[in-house]
């Protein structure tokens, strides 16, 4: 009896040592009061779509053609949200705003109303609140305007040069739109870019082919990289009665 005592002593001392985990109170690290914070913090996420899987997280915007989603990262009994100087308040743990009346820093404010936890926090008084800026910006100030260099997934040794222009001249496209040149190789076709984010974009079937001999109905989705530097692309072909065909194309940013 003794024997089995002392090593069911010694399996939980060892699983005690060995467990490595503040949250759970059968490890010999456990605190009660882990992770316990008396200020409120958010994501602000660059949002075209409910459909769109490409939506970007950043602190940057383009002014008036993509909406923010905004979305607490804790869990509160209420929240309220002040945007800049704006005196309409939102009050969900989520919500999306489309920025289209002035350019600029603009102080995003979100308060969060929870159970006090005086054990943790020192007078604590279960409201935290914090502060973060969204700024906004021209269009043509996103860092997605370049030259790419890289291949489709399906085809990686294919290398080939993409680019994203700000200005052209292409009357058959919005002249206040930005074009995507030579992403279909052997085809001259000239894509118009409909949906304009700080780091990412969206043209819907907006193109067109000089020698009229590349006409693709195309829907393309573009998302930059945290760094700036890597390009991804991926567009889907429609061709009736074939079905779809997508592709994905990951290129470097060139000087």
């Amino acid at each position: 009896m003794k024997v089995i005592l002392i090593l069911s002593l010694l399996l939980l001392f060892n699983s005690c040592q060995h467990c490595n985990d503040p949250t759970n109170p059968d490890c010999g690290n456990y605190n009660p009061c882990y992770g316990a914070s008396n200020v409120a913090d958010f994501e602000c996420t660059e949002y075209f779509d409910a459909n769109n899987d490409l939506n970007v997280k950043c602190d940057t915007l383009v002014f008036g053609t993509t909406s923010c989603l905004f979305n607490s990262k804790m869990e509160y009994f209420s929240y309220d949200w002040q945007i800049g100087s704006d005196t309409n308040h939102r009050y969900g743990k989520t919500f999306t705003i489309n920025f289209n009346k002035s350019f600029g820093s603009i102080p995003v404010t979100l308060i969060g109303k929870r159970a006090p936890n005086p054990k943790c926090i020192p007078n604590d008084d279960g409201v935290d609140t914090f502060t973060k800026p969204i700024t906004i910006v021209d269009w043509k100030a996103s860092p997605i305007m370049g030259r790419y260099t890289g291949s489709l997934i399906s085809n990686p040794y294919d290398t080939f040069t993409i680019e994203i222009r700000a200005d052209h001249n292409v009357h058959q496209l919005s002249l206040g739109d930005p074009i995507l040149l030579n992403l279909m190789q052997g085809c001259d076709v000239i894509f118009g870019i409909d949906s304009k984010g700080y780091k990412q974009f969206i043209s819907y079937f907006n193109y067109y082919t000089p020698s009229g001999v590349c006409n693709q109905n195309t829907e393309i989705r573009g998302m930059l990289d945290q760094s700036n530097q890597f390009i991804t692309i991926t567009y889907r072909i429609f061709k009736d009665p074939q079905g779809r065909l997508t592709e994905t194309f990951i290129g470097k940013r060139q000087p």
